[in-house]
């Protein structure tokens, strides 16, 4: 029981453990003691306790101040020596208050003050509490611990603030009213009434403001008169133009009623007839071209607070001016301040400065003139005047209206420039500037203006000496090469020093720095192998000078001295691989564009070096047998032969042939690519048309192409197409049946209703011409691509108005290209319908039959508008069925609506015939109605 007291004074006392020393400290231990009584039943408890020194503190608090009857918010508590079950003790003492304390960091606390904390104005003890951190200092079994709390700090509520100023009517000393005129002299003294206005105070020693009166949001002298008037002085500016200003007042945020009114409104109005004003005199009256803004005084008769400057320039337009009003002082005049920006210095000539009061009355008064003065030379001298110098020279320029920015020009091209002063400048020449004597203009420009001329004469110099040559790189150049550019070392080379090629000056750069001369070349003076002379000559004006001993320069053709494969680094490789081989030439005197040639064809060359050049070589280049000739030339020079082998190679596969493309053509036809589809073709696989080789087009391991010309459809026949590979290994390939196919003739019975069934290439009037090509500009022929139909207008017949072009015909019906080869064309009297065979399947919508088809195309040709180009497939039943076979040999007639074709198919005329034959196809082309697209087998 004594014990729970003694702890309970000791819990009550601990807060102000601090204030408690020495003897104060003693004393309180022994009271608490008495008040045990000493029992015998405090007998078995510690009493040798000890008051800890808190290892907490407190720096400060944030916020440290609230005002009362204010809502609840968070303190944050910032010291030292903050642990994990650390308090904020709110009010220390014996109503203190244990705060919800978070630990953020050992240097700082948290926690939430409720409103109820905050009712009373005055000031609050914060401490921090740390538990359990001091113990007895004896070891008897009931040793009790303390708790520390660290120093007080003090937290202010302060009073709640008043309610906030109001303004509730405004007078002006000149009107008594809310009103005065505009454009007064003198301007206002404003009177505002109102509450709750403040006067300026101090707390908590802080001084805190007195009340503001605002003029359109900007503050004016305000002098406190009581808590209910104000008064501020409005000056003449602003007052100075018609209109309505915005009237409030403002309380510091310390003051008992901060915050700020509500806003009346102040009323300036029309004044009496405003005199015009006198033409003003200028503080300046010019300024150089490019001169920086500048502030310009005004002063005249009748300046009033609204009078504004305007500036006329020299182009004559106005515009006006930033314009200040200065009142007259001990009754003096007043003026205007106005800045004139740089932009009204860009051109040279006279403007004027006017000034405007505003009606009634008012007026512009007359200008004043301003002279904006271009840059004037009116001397030059230099720190030298003798050419051919090392140094270069310093060139002062003497004048008037220079402005920093004005640069000096030297023979019309400006030169490093330096500001010296209004009347000085100077630029620094290059050695270059003054290389040779003569006399040259010096002007200065400022932005666009420029001075007058003023000739500066350089000199001869005083007795030069012969130059010397040492060393020419390059030492050599390539016949028939690019330009070069001569870089010449020597002795007594000089800025005005010229390099000659066979006596001829070159233009010369002097490098002060390394002292040397640099000359480009021209193309034209290396064009053939020999030897050129280079002299370098210094001028002999002033006596000495002449030429330097003459230099040889070799002009020579490129060299091989060696040649090796990448795939066998030495000179030869096997024929016939697949991927062609990567040459690299050895030798001198070789240079960026030089060309490798493979038996006199050049071929992709990269240049690496002086001395090295590689050619890549494409698989055709390689597959033969025996030996190549490999050169190095320029445009007019071509280096010795050598020699590369070509062995033979391991052996080869025996080619084979899956399919060609096109499968079949039309005898009588132009010559055409055959597409090669198959497997283990080489490079040197050559196919064979009848037992004939036919130059072959090595695309790939599965094929390629071959050219079969015109006369080789001539006939028709069957052709026996196969692939042979040369030995070892090697051997011909399986064959394919190649059918060329004789154009139908006239048919009879029904068939004559088709008129024509020949397969025209061109229409009736030679206008129109289609043609096959594997390409998809019908221009360039990319072998092994996908071929084509196309139409090319040429234009034949038509007076004007026409250019000839040509137009892709077998496309997608998404226009997206054919995915198919399309052969066999032939095209309606008109030019408008052309018809062909097609393998594509994405001519049309829904082409599932994997086979090939005969298709229509309209052009539109000849059709002045409401025409569309479209496409039709032509190889089907009646009902639209697709053919179960493939489809060939097509033509059109004259008009384009009948067309005959060939077809494996059994099933496009069930009425007549399930057997393979010749059909005849009516499109219905060019028959307004009654007419449905009809298929009829016609054998």
């Amino acid at each position: 029981m004594c014990s729970r007291r003694v702890r309970a004074l000791l819990g009550a006392r601990h807060s102000n453990v601090r204030a408690l020393r020495g003897t104060r400290r003693n004393k309180w231990l022994v009271a608490a003691l008495v008040a045990c009584g000493l029992a015998s039943a405090c007998s078995q408890y510690n009493t040798n306790l000890t008051v800890q020194t808190s290892s907490s503190s407190v720096s400060f608090l944030s916020p440290s101040t609230a005002p009362a009857g204010g809502s609840g918010f968070t303190i944050t508590v910032n010291g030292a020596g903050f642990v994990t079950g650390a308090i904020i003790i709110w009010n220390v003492g014996a109503s203190q208050t244990q705060l919800n304390t978070t630990l953020v960091s050992s240097v700082e606390l948290t926690a939430p003050v409720p409103a109820s904390l905050v009712t009373t104005p005055g000031t609050v003890q914060v401490a921090v509490q740390i538990p359990g951190s001091a113990t007895s200092a004896t070891s008897n079994i009931y040793n009790t611990t303390t708790t520390e709390i660290s120093n007080v700090v003090f937290f202010t509520v302060s009073p709640p603030p008043g309610p906030a100023p109001t303004v509730t009517s405004l007078s002006a000393s000149t009107t008594s009213q809310a009103s005065t005129p505009y454009c007064s002299a003198t301007g206002i003294t404003l009177t505002v009434n109102g509450t709750n206005f403040v006067n300026s105070s101090t707390v908590n020693g802080v001084a805190v403001g007195a009340s503001t009166v605002f003029w359109n949001g900007a503050a004016r002298p305000t002098t406190f008169v009581n808590a209910t008037q104000l008064t501020a002085q409005i000056t003449a500016s602003d007052t100075a133009f018609s209109g309505t200003a915005t009237v409030s007042v403002s309380n510091p945020a310390a003051s008992a009623s901060p915050g700020t009114s509500n806003s009346l409104p102040f009323t300036m109005t029309t004044p009496a007839p405003l005199a015009a004003p006198g033409v003003p005199t200028l503080s300046q009256t010019s300024a150089a071209v490019g001169s920086p803004a500048l502030t310009l005084i005004l002063a005249g008769n009748n300046i009033l607070p609204c009078s504004v400057a305007q500036w006329v320039s020299v182009s004559n337009a106005t515009t006006p001016l930033a314009t200040t009003y200065i009142p007259g002082t001990a009754g003096g005049a007043a003026s205007l301040s106005v800045t004139l920006p740089s932009s009204d210095f860009v051109a040279a000539g006279t403007a004027q400065v006017e000034v405007v009061n505003p009606a009634p009355g008012g007026g512009a008064s007359g200008g004043s003139a301003f002279t904006i003065s271009p840059p004037a030379i009116a001397s030059v001298t230099a720190s030298s005047t003798a050419s051919c110098t090392l140094t270069g020279l310093t060139l002062t320029v003497n004048g008037t209206n220079f402005v920093n920015g004005s640069v000096v020009n030297w023979n019309g091209s400006p030169r490093v420039t330096t500001f010296g002063s209004a009347t000085q400048l100077t630029a620094q020449l290059t050695s270059a500037d003054t290389a040779f004597q003569g006399t040259l203009p010096v002007t200065v420009t400022t932005g666009p203006v420029l001075s007058n001329s003023f000739n500066f004469t350089v000199t001869a110099p005083t007795a030069l000496p012969v130059p010397a040559i040492s060393a020419i790189l390059p030492a050599n150049a390539t016949a028939g090469t690019s330009a070069i550019t001569l870089s010449v070392t020597g002795g007594n080379f000089l800025p005005c020093s010229v390099v000659q090629w066979n006596g001829v000056n070159l233009p010369t750069t002097f490098d002060s720095t390394t002292q040397q001369l640099t000359a480009p070349v021209p193309a034209t003076d290396i064009l053939a192998v020999g030897t050129a002379q280079i002299t370098v000559f210094n001028p002999t004006a002033g006596g000495g000078g002449g030429a330097s001993a003459a230099s040889a320069f070799p002009i020579v053709a490129p060299t091989i001295t060696s040649l090796s494969a990448s795939s066998t680094s030495t000179n030869s490789a096997p024929s016939c691989g697949l991927s062609g081989l990567t040459l690299t030439v050895n030798g001198s005197n070789y240079v960026n564009g030089l060309a490798v040639n493979w038996n006199g064809s050049p071929r992709p060359t990269t240049f690496v070096n002086a001395t090295q050049l590689i050619a890549t070589l494409s698989p055709a280049d390689t597959a033969f047998q025996g030996t190549a000739g490999v050169t190095v030339s320029s445009s007019t020079t071509t280096s010795n032969t050598s020699t590369f082998t070509m062995a033979a190679p391991s052996s080869l596969p025996v080619p084979s042939i899956a399919s060609l493309t096109p499968s079949h053509v039309v005898a009588g036809n132009p010559g055409f690519l055959l597409g090669i589809n198959g497997s283990s073709w080489a490079p040197c696989t050559v196919l064979q048309w009848n037992g004939s080789g036919r130059t072959t087009l090595f695309v790939g391991t599965t094929g390629g192409a071959a050219a079969i010309s015109a006369a080789d459809i001539a006939l028709s026949v069957t052709v026996q197409v196969t692939g042979v590979s040369p030995s070892p290994g090697g051997g011909a390939s399986n064959a394919i049946a190649f059918p060329i196919f004789a154009p139908p003739g006239s048919g009879t019975g029904t068939a004559s209703a088709a008129g024509d069934l020949a397969t025209p290439t061109q229409s009736a009037d030679s206008r129109y011409s289609v043609f096959v090509l594997a390409s998809t500009d019908g221009v360039t022929e990319v072998p092994g691509s996908i071929e084509n139909i196309f139409v090319r207008d040429t234009c034949t017949g038509v007076s004007s108005g026409c250019s000839p072009s040509t137009t892709l015909e077998s496309i997608g019906f998404n226009t997206n290209p054919a995915d198919g080869n399309s052969i066999s064309p032939s095209i309606s009297a008109d030019g408008r319908y052309v018809t062909f065979i097609s393998s594509a399947t994405n001519l049309v919508a829904s082409d599932t039959n994997a086979a090939a088809d005969v298709f229509v195309r309209d052009t539109c040709a000849g059709v002045a508008s409401g025409c569309l180009p479209s496409t039709q497939r032509v190889s089907v039943a009646t009902n639209g069925t697709q053919a179960n076979a493939a489809s060939t040999s097509a033509t059109i007639n004259g008009s384009g609506r009948y067309i005959t074709f060939r077809s494996a198919a059994t099933n496009l005329d069930p009425a007549s015939s399930a057997t393979t034959g010749l059909f005849l196809r009516d499109t219905c082309a060019g028959v307004t109605s009654g007419c449905t697209p009809s298929t009829q087998q016609l054998q």
